[in-house]
């Protein structure tokens, strides 16, 4: 199992390198000891946990290195798309939406509601106006974290879990590394989806 969960987080450390363009900044260094110490966050058994369970420990851990390192490197990772590649992304979820099940008249009418402006964008450019470019950016995120989790192997995760009882089946080294790659992808498009809605955090922090 260590070699397994190893090759995970071998797929989370390549795929933040393929986010950051494979290369280092000034001060970039410093910001990713930050994130992989975070790491011992996930180590702390919670206040009630009966048995501490190492392996899964280990998987809360990644998620807390996966979230710093997605806050501590947020201007780097947020990116610039044009409306025509958005609209190509919308057309692949509403695919994957279509072949998932999403046949309710409701779940039809919600997919659409951000489908159209998406569509004029793609012919006009509304995206120049700032409110237009906020929806746009989480707009993009989310339909990159819907198409991610569909095409995520849960069954991956059974590695962190094998101090519950029957060991899961061991998968292949490659299967492992894309698994940790697509965990760091959803859970910093994830947040890219929290952070541009427009809700003041803050005192300091107007409506405007």
């Amino acid at each position: 199992m260590l070699a397994a969960i190893s090759c995970f987080a071998l797929g989370m450390v390549l795929q933040a390198l393929l986010m950051l363009g494979g290369r280092f900044r000034r001060g970039d260094w410093g910001r990713a000891a930050g994130a992989l110490a975070a790491w011992l966050l996930g180590l702390i058994p919670g206040k009630n946990e009966l048995e501490y369970h190492l392996l899964l420990h280990v998987f809360y851990g990644l998620l807390v290195v996966a979230f710093v390192f997605t806050y501590l490197f947020r201007d780097r990772l947020l990116t610039r798309i044009g409306g025509r590649v958005l609209l190509a992304w919308n057309l692949l979820l509403v695919y994957v939406a279509v072949n998932g099940g999403w046949d309710s008249p409701l779940e039809l009418f919600l997919l659409l509601i951000p489908t159209v402006p998406t569509v004029v964008n793609a012919f006009t450019d509304i995206d120049r106006n700032f409110g237009w470019k906020v929806f746009f950016h989480a707009w993009f995120s989310t339909i990159l974290v819907v198409i991610a989790i569909n095409g995520f192997d849960a069954g991956l995760l059974g590695a962190f879990e094998a101090e519950g009882g029957v060991a899961a089946p061991l998968r292949s080294p490659l299967e492992m590394i894309a698994g940790g790659a697509a965990l760091l992808y959803i859970v910093a498009n994830a947040w890219f989806v929290l952070a541009l809605v427009p809700i003041p955090l803050s005192r300091s922090q107007s409506w405007a």
